[in-house]
């Protein structure tokens, strides 16, 4: 789809966010090396097309020229099912529809290096604080 850039993986270090690079794509990610999906909604945001009809030719193929296509299943027990932030069940090809369409988009969020410093600073502060006040 985006005529095979090479992939470029730039993991965190503590100067900087890491990130995957797809050509012009940027694809930010965390201290775990994972990506933050941008969820659009519940299911049904992308088109679905029956691989039955695609098989016996009876999809329209307008609707899939020119498109990303993700072949993946949806039904409940196929157990492909991903409990998400928009829904309890939400189709695992649609998770990965989800990350892809937001690359393309360029509205991958993010969470800078320093997040995680100072959720333990936080947390430490906190915790002391705490710690010390509830046995009074």
């Amino acid at each position: 789809y985006l005529d095979n850039p090479p992939v470029v993986l730039q993991p965190p270090s503590d100067r900087r966010d890491g990130h995957v690079q797809l050509g012009n794509l940027r694809i930010p990610l965390d201290i775990n090396l994972a990506a933050l999906v941008p969820y659009r909604g519940p299911r049904g945001f992308f088109n679905y097309v029956s691989a039955t009809d695609v098989i016996r030719g009876t999809a329209d193929p307008n609707s899939l020229r020119d498109k990303a296509v993700l072949v993946g299943a949806s039904a409940q027990g196929l157990l492909d099912l991903r409990t998400t932030p928009v829904q309890a069940d939400l189709p695992g090809v649609e998770v990965h529809a989800n990350l892809i369409s937001g690359a393309l988009e360029g509205r991958i969020p993010s969470k800078p290096i320093t997040e995680f410093s100072a959720t333990g600073i936080i947390i430490l502060v906190l915790g002391l604080a705490l710690a010390i006040s509830l046995p009074l």
